[in-house]
């Protein structure tokens, strides 16, 4: 079983959610890490807290204004189990 902690954060691991499948980019590299982008659906829906927000996908012809910060979600720890 694979699962993902969520709202990880310098607090703690986050918690728990079983994954029951992924979807992985077509063209993902492993080695040079291009199209790192894929979907998981989740065993439960998420709960939305301080470190637990939805994120939107921009534009591809989007330009960051100059001196401007933009925060985008990363899977930091996983799990893996077997059996």
């Amino acid at each position: 079983m694979i699962q993902v902690y969520v709202g990880a954060s310098g607090r703690g691991l986050g918690k728990p959610y079983d994954v029951l499948y992924a979807v992985v980019h077509e063209k993902f590299n492993y080695y040079t890490k291009s199209h790192d982008i894929g979907i998981l659906k989740l065993s439960r829906p998420l709960t939305y807290s301080e470190n637990i927000q939805p994120t939107e996908f921009v534009p591809a012809n989007f330009v960051l204004p100059g001196g401007s910060t933009y925060i985008t979600s990363v899977v930091k720890y996983t799990q893996y189990q077997d059996g």
